[in-house]
Formats: C-alpha cells, sequence, structure tokens
C-alpha cells in the first residue's frame, strides 16, 4: 500500500519532465524559425539594396526592367535613364576614394529629389545610376533630365571643406510596344549616354529605340 503513491509521484514527475522538456524543443524550434525568417529578410533586403547608397540594387532593376518589358506589350509606354558621374575617376584620384564615396552618395540624394513616386531608382555599380520611368513618354523623361543636370551642376559637394563639381551625362530610351528586351533598351540608352558624352558632358541624350536617332541637349 505504501509503494503505490510513491509510483504516482515518480509517473508525475516524469510526465511533467517530459512536458517541459517537450515545451523547451517547441520554444526553440520556434526561435530556430523566427531567427531563419530574419536572416531570409534581411539576405533579401542585401540583394535587393545598395549598400553604399541605399538605392536599389543592379539584380533588383533588371528583374523589375525584364518584368516592365514584358508588360510593354500590352502597348504600354516607359522610359529609361541611364547616368553615369563625369570625370568621376578623377575625384577618386584627387581627392581619394572617401570622397568618391560620397560623391555617388550626393548624385543619389539630389536625384532622389527629383523623382517621382513610383520611379525606380538604383546604383547599377561603380558610378552607373539607372532610373525606371513607367507610364513616361519622351517630353517627361527629357524634362526630368534636364531637371537632375541642372541640380547637380547648382549644388556641389562639400568635402573637407573643398567643394567639388559634380555633374552627370545620361542617356535616355523611349520604349513602347511589343517584343521589347531589357537588353535593348539597356543598349539604347547606353548609346545615348555616350552621345552625350561624345558632345561635352552634362547633358542628356534621348534615343528613340525604335528609329536609333538621338536628340541632345547640354545643360
Amino acid at each position: 500500500s505504501e509503494v503505490v503513491p510513491d509510483m504516482n509521484l515518480r509517473s508525475a514527475a516524469s510526465i511533467d519532465l517530459l512536458v517541459f522538456l517537450f515545451a523547451g524543443v517547441v520554444w526553440n524550434f520556434g526561435f530556430l524559425l523566427s531567427t531563419v525568417d530574419r536572416l531570409r529578410g534581411e539576405l533579401e533586403r542585401l540583394a535587393n539594396e545598395d549598400e553604399l547608397t541605399g538605392l536599389a540594387s543592379r539584380r533588383l532593376f533588371l528583374n523589375r526592367l525584364s518584368a516592365t518589358c514584358a508588360e510593354s506589350r500590352t502597348g504600354q509606354t516607359f522610359s529609361l535613364m541611364l547616368f553615369d558621374l563625369d570625370r568621376f575617376k578623377s575625384i577618386n584620384d584627387k581627392y581619394g576614394h572617401a570622397a568618391g564615396d560620397a560623391a555617388l552618395r550626393h548624385v543619389a540624394d539630389i536625384v532622389r529629389r527629383q523623382l517621382r513616386q513610383g520611379d525606380l531608382f538604383a546604383r547599377l555599380g561603380g558610378d552607373e545610376f539607372a532610373v525606371l520611368l513607367h507610364h513616361t513618354g519622351a517630353d517627361a523623361a527629357s524634362a526630368l533630365a534636364g531637371d537632375i543636370v541642372t541640380a547637380l551642376s547648382k549644388t556641389r559637394l562639400d568635402w573637407s571643406g573643398i567643394r567639388i563639381p559634380v555633374s552627370t551625362s545620361i542617356g535616355i530610351t523611349l520604349a513602347r510596344g511589343a517584343g521589347m528586351k531589357a537588353e535593348a533598351v539597356l543598349e539604347a540608352a547606353d548609346e545615348a549616354l555616350y552621345e552625350t558624352k561624345r558632345r561635352g558632358r552634362s547633358g542628356y541624350t534621348l534615343a528613340y529605340e525604335a528609329r536609333r536617332t538621338h536628340v541632345s541637349q547640354l545643360v
């Protein structure tokens, strides 16, 4: 008669221990899943965001551009703006790479202020940037490019007490209709950018992708 209560107590203690251990396993598993989700989100952010400027990354931009090209088969018009900093290498060589990084952030901040909500602004690498302008025709894209060039020319970079002039050359391509490929749109904008440089920099060139004709404006 004395053994039964002792066995019951041991059984109850064993059950309590198992419940405690199981609860610990469940909690740790939930914590692990939460940590994995956070890490996955952080990796996705790092893949889609440029670390230096906080702009969209090249990966995200190219994915969105490809999707936009696919949507253009329905007749939607969009413009692509490609630009880089004029004589960026000389800034790095004369003032150092920290000044070069500051120049890139400076350009990113100035250009952001000119854009509309919904425009996709990305740093593609080095001093090369791109803006994807949905539902935007030639006139609106050209006006925006002119605003960007003017804003940069009026706002110098303050670096260690030195005011460094920063300007940009822009190439724009207008895309519309079926069969558009992201590579072709980028190539047309790139050609327009180098046309701007050939004509003297600090301005923009509009390329009508279908006809490969150029209209340049230096500011």
